[in-house]
């Protein structure tokens, strides 16, 4: 199609870690980062590589969850 374009993943990965930096250091007393956006998961091995700092997203915050109401049952 003449309006395809293709996403940059190296320009976009920059854009979220340059975001992460710059929240950091206005705010040092970070602990995690959530990513809300559905979006976003895919970076969340590069932010927390970068950063230094658990990233949690939509995905981690659902497995978790449902881990709490659909515990494994061991033996």
């Amino acid at each position: 199609r003449a309006d395809h374009q293709d996403m940059d993943i190296d320009l976009a990965t920059q854009d979220i870690l340059d975001a992460g930096r710059a929240l950091v250091a206005r705010h040092p007393d970070v602990g995690a980062i959530v990513l809300e956006c559905t979006n976003m998961p895919p970076y969340a091995a590069a932010l927390r590589d970068a950063l230094g700092l658990p990233v949690y997203d939509i995905y981690s915050m659902i497995t978790w969850f449902h881990a709490g109401i659909r515990p494994r049952r061991f033996g």
